[in-house]
């Protein structure tokens, strides 16, 4: 029920305690929160353990997510060349290409990613991103799908799915991939505008 009330809102509710019929206000949370800023723990986590890429990772990821490719881009170079060759390594560079709309790049560093790991939706996902940014709209299609088919947990992927399949003209299969991502996560917006999109 509280999640069906909009957020930061005061909504008035009448309840019925012990037989006495009362009211009041309720104000649920916010419908979306900020992601929490992890920067302070992942530097003291590379710091103890240099040798765990996953921390180096979330590091760097954090780093391009609050927009800080600079420092991401310095903290990868220190990376072993290992680190930066794998799947993860190339996963967190066509982030950091992405986030500096450095598309063509961005599509390399996945397709480098892919040949290491083709099971793996994060890649297809970004690739489906890259493409769209180049106007490949068959490609990114395909990578799309891909991504949803790799991870079927992922709202993005159908969302993204659908937004390709609206861009060809194929509403209907953009229809059903919208309704799949709003199942997925009805509290999503994503998926909701290629929902309302394929209806119209």
């Amino acid at each position: 029920a509280l999640r069906a009330l909009p957020g930061d809102r005061p909504v008035p509710v009448e309840f019925n305690r012990r037989g006495v019929a009362m009211s009041a206000n309720v104000e649920p949370s916010p419908d979306w929160t900020a992601a929490p800023n992890y920067a302070a723990s992942l530097k003291v986590a590379v710091k103890r353990d240099p040798g765990v890429m996953a921390y180096a990772v979330a590091q760097a990821r954090q780093m391009i997510e609050a927009g800080k490719t600079a420092s991401a881009s310095a903290a990868m170079r220190g990376w072993r060349r290992s680190w930066r060759t794998g799947a993860p390594g190339q996963i967190v560079q066509g982030e950091l290409l992405a986030a500096r709309k450095k598309w063509k790049q961005s599509l390399g560093a996945y397709n480098r990613a892919r040949v290491k790991d083709r099971g793996n939706g994060m890649i297809a996902f970004g690739r489906g991103v890259a493409l769209s940014a180049l106007d490949k709209g068959a490609a990114s299609q395909v990578a799309f799908a891909t991504a949803a088919r790799l991870d079927p947990t992922d709202p993005a992927a159908a969302a993204f799915q659908a937004y390709a399949l609206l861009q060809a003209d194929r509403t209907p299969e953009a229809l059903a991939a919208a309704r799949r991502a709003v199942r997925l996560d009805p509290r999503y917006g994503d998926a909701f505008l290629p929902y309302g999109i394929s209806l119209l």
